[in-house]
């Protein structure tokens, strides 16, 4: 399927940070972290009629985008905030 190989590239060479599920989607989100630093978080999306790839790129802190969310209402993206945290 199409979403199979959205994933094949993200689960070998990037770390799985989370996943979310709904009643309509599935969202899994990805890092590439090096000494600390987030480089790369990539959100794939799968539902019935579409699967879709967003790749942010740079310094990223998993605050600063949870908090952007809230003010762009991106489903999903509110439980960045605490993805981060040692349980």
């Amino acid at each position: 399927s199409l979403y199979l190989d959205a994933l094949k590239k993200p689960e070998k060479e990037m770390e799985e940070l989370m996943t979310v599920e709904n009643t309509e989607n599935e969202l899994k989100f990805f890092i590439s972290e090096s000494e600390g630093m987030i480089s790369e978080l990539l959100l794939v999306s799968f539902s019935e009629k579409n699967v879709m790839m967003m790749s942010l790129v740079g310094e990223i802190d998993l605050k600063d985008i949870s908090d952007l969310s809230k003010k762009i209402d991106i489903q999903g993206f509110e439980q960045l905030e605490h993805a981060g945290e040692k349980k």
